[in-house]
C-alpha cells in the first residue's frame, strides 16, 4: 500500500472531529444528527462516486443512540479504500 495523499489525510481528520463532535452532541437533541449530515456531504465531495456504501454506513448514526460509535471513520476508511483501490485497478490497466 502506497502513501496517504493529502485529502486523505484532511478527510480522516475530518472523520475524527465529526466523531467527536457527535459523541458530546448526545446531550443535544438532534445535535449529533446536524454532524451526521456534514459528515455524509464531506465523504460525498471527496471521493464522489465511491462514497455510495460509505454514505449509507454513515446515515445509520442518525439512529436514537448510536452516535457512540465510530461510523463516520468507518465510513471515510471504507471509502478511501474503494477509491484507493479503483485507482489502482485503473492504473494497472493503463500499464497493459
Amino acid at each position: 500500500m502506497g502513501r496517504l495523499t493529502k485529502s486523505q489525510i484532511v478527510t480522516i481528520v475530518y472523520g475524527i472531529i465529526i466523531d467527536i463532535l457527535d459523541y458530546f452532541g448526545l446531550t443535544v437533541p438532534f445535535l449529533g444528527d446536524i454532524f451526521d449530515i456534514i459528515a455524509v456531504m464531506l465523504i460525498t465531495k471527496f471521493f464522489g462516486s465511491y462514497a455510495w456504501l460509505s454514505a449509507g454506513i454513515q446515515s445509520i448514526e442518525c439512529l436514537p443512540a448510536l452516535d457512540v460509535f465510530p461510523f463516520t471513520i468507518i465510513a471515510v476508511l471504507i471509502a478511501m479504500f474503494k477509491a484507493r483501490k479503483q485507482s489502482q485497478q485503473v492504473r494497472r490497466l493503463k500499464k497493459i
